[in-house]
């Protein structure tokens, strides 16, 4: 209860920020606003090169490569009692967990994948099985194939993150967040054959193009961004506060300023990414004639529901206690997962733009809401930034970098030998 409290009042400390900001009021005329309205500095002067750029995306492959040849090594040295690990047996232990369902549907399409006479996978969206379907042309086994499509979507996404980062902030935190992105104790999962390198490629994608204003490719892809999560329409709310910081309609209605209107018809293209929700739904109805079918297996069969945070988090705290090896593969990490965002996002509340605050807010409130919040680390993973603002705090505290990356770096090996091994690490 105590640790559910805690999280619960810093977030709405940021909440309180982030609605002081939304004001307007000027620091100069006010203690408080002048504690919450810190201007954030921009970079954008800074343009990488291509090659730059291609740099970054073969370390991050590499990356991925490495950690897929280590994996091999940790299961030779693990296992008991084999001679040898054949290839597809290795490939199996990278879609424990969910992994498998989105292979099959790929594989069968939802209508045909049927238990206890119902379409149970309809819980799990249709965009990383679409892109295993089309890479199977060319890659005839499909976990192998799921896990190239997360490395690719990984490594092109830390490019699109690096372009990003420097419109805001210098080059060595831009690369520094990748670091931290890449080595974060749940990271691995970039590199397994789950969501989370899809959506986070879809969701730099959408923010890149939320901070450049073009608006109708914020719609494309927000809607790619919604068609891999649920979360993903959401991307409409940083992208509002991105177009009000840019465009203040307050004050331009208030000067009677014309020009307002049209910025605004400009920006009504990003509701082209609520086409995304509504192409699952169809894909519900489709199946099975009703289109929120979806949530009716989530209740039923993976006790999921959204609620209210803080009784997410005591759920978390409550099972703790429990099965000491269940407790330090899920509910132990969730808790420390919850209080570190926090905490970063009461940090950088009042001075990181407000698309990105609107981001985090929304993002942590939707995910930590998950009733059954067994997968929380692994998702917090990609509240991107986070990282922007843990990176830029080390710029000034460069004593603190290499013990953090080292102990992230340890427990991404921990955490991730245990998924290895089966164990419940989700």
């Amino acid at each position: 209860m105590i640790i559910s409290t805690i999280i619960s009042i810093l977030f709405f400390l940021s909440v309180s920020v982030f609605l002081l900001r939304l004001t307007g009021i000027n620091p100069k005329n006010n203690i408080v606003a002048s504690l919450v309205c810190n201007k954030y500095q921009t970079h954008t002067n800074e343009k990488p090169d291509f090659y730059e750029l291609m740099f970054i995306f073969f370390i991050a492959l590499c990356f991925r490569v490495l950690v897929f040849l280590a994996s091999y090594a940790i299961c030779g040295l693990m296992l008991d009692n084999i001679k040898s690990l054949p290839m597809a047996d290795f490939l199996h232990r990278y879609t424990a967990g969910d992994a498998q369902h989105y292979i099959d549907i790929a594989k069968s399409g939802y209508g045909q994948l049927i238990e206890n006479g119902e379409h149970l996978m309809l819980v799990f969206f249709p965009l990383y099985p679409i892109l295993i379907k089309i890479f199977s042309v060319f890659i005839p086994n499909g976990m192998l194939c799921a896990i190239i499509i997360s490395w690719l979507a990984f490594s092109f996404g830390t490019v699109i993150m690096y372009k990003l980062a420097i419109s805001d902030y210098d080059k060595n935190t831009a690369i520094f967040s990748i670091v931290l992105l890449s080595v974060s104790p749940f990271a691995f999962f970039f590199g397994t054959a789950m969501t989370e390198s899809v959506f986070f490629l879809t969701a730099m994608l959408t923010f890149y193009a939320i901070r450049r204003h073009t608006w109708w490719r914020v719609g494309v892809f927000g809607m790619l961004c919604a068609l891999s999560r649920s979360v993903g329409v959401l991307m409409i709310i940083p992208a509002f506060f991105e177009w009000y910081e840019d465009n203040k309609p307050i004050m331009a209605i208030k000067n009677h300023d014309k020009k307002i209107l049209k910025e605004f018809l400009g920006f009504l293209p990003v509701l082209l990414m609520i086409w995304g929700t509504l192409i699952y739904l169809f894909i519900n109805y489709q199946t099975t004639g009703n289109p929120f079918i979806f949530l009716k297996y989530q209740s039923e069969h993976w006790h999921q529901n959204l609620q209210f945070f803080g009784k997410s988090v005591k759920t978390l705290a409550d099972y703790a206690t429990g099965d000491i090896s269940v407790a330090l593969a899920i509910f132990i990490p969730g808790i420390i997962s919850a209080l570190v965002s926090v905490i970063v996002i009461l940090y950088s509340s009042n001075k990181t733009r407000l698309m990105y605050l609107s981001f985090m807010l929304v993002y942590f409130a939707y995910n930590a809401g998950a009733s059954w919040p067994i997968s929380l680390s692994r998702y917090l993973c990609c509240m991107f930034p986070a990282y922007f603002e843990v990176a830029e705090a080390l710029e000034k505290y460069k004593w603190l970098k290499y013990p953090l990356i080292t102990i992230s770096a340890i427990l991404f090996g921990i955490y991730f030998s245990g998924y290895l091994m089966w164990k419940q690490v989700m």
